[in-house]
Parts: C-alpha cells; sequence; structure tokens
C-alpha cells in the first residue's frame, strides 16, 4: 500500500499500490454518486482526497513472559504474553 483514496460524503477510505489506481477509483467513485445526484459538496470543496504512505505504525515487543521463570512473577496482566510499543517507521 503506497497510496490511500477518501471519498469524504461516504467516508470510504481505498488503499491502491499506485496513485493511477488510487485516483482511478476515487473519481469512478465520485462519479457514480454524481449520475444520481450530483457532486457531493464534500466532493465540491476538496474533501475527497489522494495521500501518499509515508510512515506506518510497528509494534516492537518489549517484554514477553516466557523471560520470566517459575520463581519471578510476570508483572503485566496474565491474558498478555508479551507487551510492547507503538511506534511510527518510515515506510520503504
Amino acid at each position: 500500500m503506497n497510496y490511500i483514496a477518501y471519498e469524504a460524503e461516504n467516508h470510504q477510505l481505498g488503499s491502491f499500490e499506485t496513485f493511477k489506481e488510487a485516483e482511478e477509483w476515487l473519481l469512478e467513485y465520485c462519479n457514480e454518486y454524481a449520475a444520481e445526484d450530483g457532486y457531493s459538496e464534500e466532493a465540491k470543496c476538496g474533501q475527497c482526497f489522494i495521500a501518499r504512505v509515508t510512515h506506518v505504525t510497528n509494534y516492537r515487543i518489549t517484554d514477553e513472559k516466557k523471560n520470566y521463570g517459575k520463581d519471578e512473577e510476570w508483572p503485566y496482566p496474565d491474558e498478555f504474553d508479551s507487551v510492547g510499543v507503538l511506534e511510527m517507521k518510515e515506510k520503504k
């Protein structure tokens, strides 16, 4: 996924590998609704858009239950086998 297209009137998102795919989807989606009711105010005001994905989330495990022996207490709720942090990383 390199691009996200957003159609504002119906809050529809699409993810695409190329800008061209995103553009075709968004214009087709907007034109489909325009044929029935005319272009939406959202489309007319620039609220439909295509964005290039530059960063994505990455979950990094910081501790795991398996690192604790029988005599050591797992300091987190039992339903978790691991804990971590959410970070942003640059998409390559």
